[in-house]
C-alpha cells in the first residue's frame, strides 16, 4: 500500500470518529479551505428556503462552518503546544470571524442561546474582558429575569458603556457585528441595561475606529480603510443606529429614538435605496418620525419629514412599481384602477401612499385646531377685557419649549427674501432645530429648498403655526389642503374593509369644518359648515354595528351632539342679532324657525343620550337604547333620556370627562328649547311651561353629585376634568327653582336665563 493510500485511510477513520488530521507545519491548505467554507456559507445564507423548511440552507451553512471551526481548533491546540505564536494569531482571527458568522446564523434561526455562546467567544477575542465588564456594569443576570418580568428602565438609568479599543482593519466589521447582535439578543430577553451597553459600545467602537482610520490615512486619502471595509462597516453602523432607535423607543425616550431613526434614514438614503422594497421601507420609517414631530408640536419638522418621504416615494418607489412586470416580480399586483401595486409582507405601496396623505391631513388638522383655539381665546379675551398679549403668553406656555426645536420657517423666509433682494445664493443652514437637523438652503432662482435629509431637496410648507392663520382665507387654505388629502386617503381606506381608518378620517374631516367655522363671519355660511359636519358623521353612526364598534359609536354620537348644539347656538345668536335688546324674542319667530331650533335640540339630546347609554349596565333595558330608537321619541320625552345609573366600572379615567360633559351639554340643550304648545306633553297647562327647565334642574342636581362620586372612584381631581362645569352645575341648582317659578306664573321665557 502506498503512503498516500495509507494517509487517506487514516484521514477517513479519523473523520468517522469526529477527529481531524492536523498539518501544523503547513496551514495554507486549511486557510484556503476556511475561505472556501466562508464563501459557501454566505451563498447558502442567501438562499430563500420554502416555508415548510425556512432554515434548511442556513443549517447547512452552520454545519459547514462548524466543521472548519473544529479543524481550526484542533490546529490551534497543536500550535499552542509548540508555541507557534504567529500561527495562533492567524487561527484566532479566523476562529473569531467564523464564530461571528455561526452566531449570526443561530440568531437568524431563532436560537439565541447558541448565538450567545459563539458571539461571546468572538467578543473575548476582539475585546478581552468586555462581556464580563458589561455584565458587571449592567447589574443584570439571567436569574433576575427568569420570571419573565421586565424591569422598568429609563434613559436616565442607562450606564456609560465600557471603553472599546481600536482594532486592525481586517477585524472591525466582524467585531461590530458581534456587538450589535448581542445587543438585540439581550433586548429580546428583557435585559435592557445589558442590551443598551452592547449597542452603545458598538456605536462607540465605530466612531472611534473611523476617526482613527481617518487620522492614519495616507496623503490624499480620507481613510486608511479600504472602500469595501468602509462600506461593510457603514452598513453595520446603520443597523446599529436602527437598533438604538428601537431600543430608546422601547424605554420611552421618543426624542432619542427619533434622533437615531433620523440618522438611520440618512445613512440608508446615502448608501442607496437599491430596490422597491428598500425605498418603500424608507418612506414608511420616515412617516414614523413625522409622528414624533407632530406629537412634539414641531409642525415644520413634521412637514419636512413628510415632504422627504413624499419625494422618495415619487422619485424612487412609484416609477419602479409602474415600470415593473407582474410576470417577472411576484410582489407586483394589479389594482382595480389597472395600475401596478407592490405588496410584500407588511409593505404595501398603495397603503403607504394613502397613509402618507393621511399624515399630511392630520398635520393640517392639528394646525387648524390650534388656530381655532387661538381665535376662540381671542374672542373670550376681547369680551372679558383681557390683553391679547396675555393670551399669546398663555398659549405659548401650553405649547411648551418644543417649538424652539422646530425648523424656523420665519428665519428661513427672511433669509430667502434677503438673498433674493441681493441676487445672491444662500449659503449655510437654517437656524438649527434638532441636534441632527440640517435644513440647508439651496438657491433655485427665486425659490429655495431645504434638505431635511442631505440629498433630498424639498420645499418648506407654509402656514404651519397657529399664528400664521389670521383670517378666513388663511384658514381656508389649510382646510382645502387637508380635505383633499383626506379624500385621497379614503380612496384606499374604504369603509368596506377599513372601517376604523375610514371613520377616523371622516371624523377629522368633520373637525375641519368646525375649526374653519370660527373664522367665518356670516351666520348662514357658518351654519352650513356645521351642517356639513353633521352630514358627514350621521351616516357613519347608522352604518356601524353598535356591538362591534362601540368606541366609534361613542366618539361619533358625542361629536354629533356637539355639532347639534353648535348649530343651535348659531341659530339663536342670529335671532338675538335681530332683537334690539339682544334677546331671543319668541313671539317674533316664525313657526319654521322655532321648528328648526327644536329640531337641533332633539338631535343633540338623542345623540348625547345614545352616548351615555353606551355605559349602561348590560342587563338593563337602557342598554338597548340607541339613536334609532330615541329618534322616534317626541322632544318632551327625550328630556328624561340619558343614562343616570351607569355601570361605573365601564367609565375609565379618560372617559370621566366625556361622560360628565355629555350630561352637562344635554342640560344646556334642555335650557334652550323654545317652548310652545306643540313641544309640550299632551294636555299640558301653563304650569307645564317649565317642563324642560324642570328636567334640566333634575339633571343638574344629579350631575353635581355624581361628578364628585365618579371622580373619587377614578382617582381624578374634579377641578382638572370638570371644574368649571361643576361650578356651573352648582349655580344652576341654586338659580333654576326661582326661574321655573317665573316661567310657570309670569310667562317668562327660558331663553332669558
Amino acid at each position: 500500500m502506498s503512503v498516500q493510500g495509507n494517509m487517506d485511510d487514516i484521514l477517513s477513520e479519523a473523520t468517522k470518529k469526529g477527529m481531524y488530521l492536523v498539518d501544523h507545519d503547513n496551514t495554507g491548505p486549511l486557510f484556503e479551505e476556511y475561505e472556501d467554507a466562508m464563501m459557501e456559507a454566505d451563498a447558502l445564507c442567501e438562499v430563500n428556503d420554502p416555508v415548510t423548511a425556512p432554515f434548511e440552507s442556513k443549517y447547512k451553512a452552520r454545519t459547514l462552518l462548524d466543521q472548519i471551526i473544529n479543524k481550526l481548533d484542533a490546529t490551534r491546540a497543536i500550535s499552542t503546544l509548540e508555541k507557534k505564536t504567529a500561527t495562533i494569531e492567524q487561527l484566532d482571527r479566523r476562529l473569531a470571524s467564523a464564530k461571528v458568522k455561526v452566531g449570526t446564523i443561530s440568531w437568524e434561526c431563532e436560537e439565541p442561546h447558541n448565538a450567545q455562546t459563539d458571539l461571546e467567544l468572538a467578543c473575548q477575542y476582539y475585546f478581552p474582558g468586555l462581556v464580563d465588564k458589561i455584565t458587571e456594569v449592567s447589574g443584570e443576570s439571567d436569574e433576575e429575569h427568569a420570571d419573565g418580568k421586565e424591569k422598568t428602565v429609563t434613559s436616565a438609568d442607562i450606564k456609560e458603556p465600557p471603553p472599546v479599543s481600536v482594532l486592525a482593519e481586517i477585524l472591525v466589521v466582524d467585531a461590530m457585528r458581534a456587538l450589535n447582535i448581542l445587543g438585540i439578543l439581550w433586548a429580546g430577553r428583557g435585559q435592557v441595561q445589558k442590551s443598551m451597553l452592547f449597542l452603545l459600545c458598538a456605536r462607540q467602537f465605530y466612531l472611534t475606529n473611523i476617526e482613527a482610520a481617518a487620522q492614519a490615512a495616507p496623503a490624499g486619502q480620507k481613510s486608511k480603510f479600504s472602500k469595501k471595509v468602509l462600506t461593510d462597516l457603514g452598513y453595520t453602523y446603520t443597523h446599529n443606529l436602527f437598533y438604538l432607535a428601537q431600543a430608546y423607543g422601547n424605554i420611552g425616550d421618543t426624542k432619542k429614538s427619533c434622533e437615531f431613526c433620523h440618522m438611520t434614514l440618512q445613512r440608508q438614503y446615502s448608501e442607496g435605496l437599491k430596490d422597491i422594497r428598500a425605498s418603500l421601507d424608507w418612506v414608511k420609517n420616515c412617516c414614523g418620525i413625522s409622528d414624533f414631530y407632530l406629537a412634539m408640536r414641531q409642525y415644520n419638522n413634521c412637514a419636512l419629514a413628510l415632504a422627504s418621504a413624499e419625494s422618495v416615494l415619487k422619485k424612487y418607489a412609484i416609477p419602479r412599481i409602474l415600470a415593473a412586470n407582474p410576470d417577472e416580480n411576484s410582489s407586483i399586483k394589479k389594482l382595480d384602477s389597472g395600475n401596478n401595486n407592490f405588496v410584500s409582507g407588511n409593505i404595501n405601496a398603495a397603503e403607504i401612499e394613502a397613509d402618507l396623505s393621511r399624515r399630511w391631513a392630520l398635520l393640517d388638522v392639528r394646525v387648524l385646531r390650534r388656530a381655532f383655539e387661538r381665535a376662540k381665546n381671542y374672542e373670550s379675551a376681547i369680551s372679558l377685557g383681557i390683553k391679547l398679549e396675555d393670551v399669546e403668553a398663555e398659549m405659548a406656555a401650553e405649547d411648551g419649549p418644543s417649538e424652539a426645536e422646530d425648523f424656523n420657517m420665519a428665519a428661513f423666509l427672511a433669509r430667502q427674501t434677503t438673498a433674493a433682494s441681493a441676487e445672491s445664493s444662500v449659503s449655510g443652514s437654517a437656524e438649527e432645530g434638532t441636534v441632527f437637523q440640517k435644513a440647508e438652503a439651496t438657491a433655485q432662482g427665486s425659490v429655495q429648498e431645504v434638505e431635511f435629509f442631505t440629498g433630498i431637496p424639498i420645499k418648506p410648507t407654509s402656514s404651519l403655526q397657529g399664528g400664521d392663520i389670521k383670517s378666513f382665507e388663511d384658514a381656508r387654505v389649510i382646510f382645502l389642503r387637508a380635505t383633499a388629502r383626506i379624500e385621497f386617503a379614503k380612496k384606499y381606506y374604504v369603509l368596506d374593509g377599513y372601517v376604523t381608518d375610514h371613520v377616523t378620517m371622516t371624523q377629522e374631516q368633520s373637525k375641519l369644518y368646525h375649526y374653519l367655522s370660527v373664522f367665518e363671519q356670516d351666520p348662514k355660511r357658518k351654519l352650513a359648515m356645521e351642517a356639513r359636519r353633521f352630514d358627514l358623521l350621521a351616516p357613519m353612526l347608522k352604518a356601524l354595528n353598535r356591538a362591534s364598534f362601540e368606541v366609534l359609536h361613542k366618539q361619533i354620537s358625542y361629536e354629533l351632539g356637539e355639532g347639534a348644539l353648535s348649530m343651535l347656538d348659531i341659530k339663536l345668536d342670529k335671532f338675538r342679532e335681530r332683537d334690539p335688546r339682544g334677546e331671543v324674542n319668541v313671539a317674533a319667530l316664525k313657526k319654521a324657525e322655532i321648528a328648526k331650533c327644536n329640531e337641533y335640540c332633539k338631535t343633540g339630546l338623542v345623540n348625547f343620550a345614545h352616548f351615555t347609554y353606551l355605559y349602561a349596565p348590560s342587563k338593563t333595558s337602557d342598554a338597548k337604547h340607541a339613536a334609532a330608537f330615541l329618534e322616534e321619541l317626541p322632544l318632551y320625552d327625550l328630556v328624561v333620556c340619558g343614562c343616570t345609573e351607569p355601570d361605573e366600572s365601564t367609565i375609565s379615567e379618560e372617559e370621566v370627562r366625556p361622560f360628565l360633559n355629555a350630561h352637562f351639554l344635554a342640560c344646556r340643550i334642555m335650557s334652550k328649547v323654545i317652548v310652545t304648545p306643540t313641544y309640550l306633553p299632551p294636555g299640558s297647562g301653563p304650569a307645564q311651561r317649565a317642563h324642560y327647565m324642570v328636567a334640566c334642574l333634575r339633571r343638574y342636581e344629579w350631575l353635581h353629585k355624581f361628578a364628585v362620586k365618579i371622580c373619587g372612584l377614578r382617582g381624578v381631581t374634579i377641578a382638572e376634568v370638570f371644574g368649571e362645569e361643576h361650578k356651573i352645575c352648582e349655580e344652576m341648582v341654586r338659580l333654576l327653582p326661582s326661574k321655573i317659578d317665573r316661567m310657570c306664573f309670569l310667562g317668562e321665557s327660558g331663553l332669558s336665563l
